[in-house]
């Protein structure tokens, strides 16, 4: 007995002193990713994969992304925003990361090929009424429009109108998505879309070399600030390998 005494005494000292000396198991916290927020437009809404794929590189941040219409896009608090054509005066920090040209599509069965900027600016004002006066449908036209303060439309108005107002019987598609699919559903319809967004649903039709040239703008990051930490990385993605192969499914690339 005094011996199993003994021996339980030694086995107890034993785990006491190999409890008091071992060090306990600890696990090394994960650094908090930094929220990088963006914001865009509906227009610019297929950047979003460029985006996503760079955020998958970028384990260091947690990547928000917004969309809003073109009039409130700047009065939000995002560390980045997407811009398409000459950025406004109030950014410091702009950077390209590729090339948008805006189209103009009309039904895939509509006949017509091309228009003169002459004969586009006379549909569009209700001057030219039927598509047989352009060679095209023996119906009238229906010309689509976006909303006055969308940047499309106001970047249609500076190279197109001409001073002069639309044909009031002008139908409004909200956003580059409603445009093709009125486009699609109406045959004598005509409008504009960027080309990222254009699907069989709808025909491109060719124009002067002047007015495409127009219509062919730069897709911008600005920022109110000097990009920093994950922000910073984000924006190297975009303009990296990895951010320009996405992009370059969509637009023309910073290197064409």
């Amino acid at each position: 007995m005094e011996n199993k005494l003994a021996f339980n005494i030694v086995n107890i000292f034993i785990i006491v002193v190999l409890t008091a000396c071992g060090q306990p198991l600890t696990a090394t916290p994960q650094p908090t990713p930094q929220v990088v927020s963006v914001a865009h437009t509906p227009s610019l809404r297929p950047v979003r994969e460029a985006l996503h794929d760079c955020a998958v590189t970028l384990p260091e941040i947690a990547l928000v992304v917004q969309e809003t219409s073109f009039p409130y896009l700047l009065e939000g608090t995002a560390d980045l925003y997407l811009w398409i054509g000459e950025p406004p005066d109030t950014f410091e920090y702009v950077y390209p990361i590729a090339s948008e040209q805006i189209v103009v599509i009309v039904n895939p069965h509509n006949p017509i090929e091309t228009l003169e900027t002459s004969s586009l600016r006379a549909i569009f004002t209700g001057r030219t009424r039927t598509w047989h006066e352009g060679g095209g449908l023996d119906s009238e036209t229906e010309v689509w429009v976006y909303p006055r303060d969308d940047e499309i439309q106001q970047l249609i108005d500076r190279v197109l109108s001409n001073g002069e107002t639309y044909t009031s019987w002008a139908r409004l598609a909200p956003d580059p998505a409603a445009m093709q699919e009125a486009i699609s559903e109406y045959t004598s319809a005509i409008g504009f879309l960027p080309h990222a967004w254009l699907t069989d649903q709808a025909k491109e039709i060719t124009i002067s070399s002047e007015l495409q040239d127009s219509l062919f703008q730069p897709i911008l990051v600005l920022s109110n600030d000097e990009p920093q930490g994950g922000v910073h990385s984000l924006l190297l993605c975009l303009q990296s390998e990895t951010g320009q192969a996405t992009l370059a499914e969509k637009y023309q690339v910073l290197d064409e």
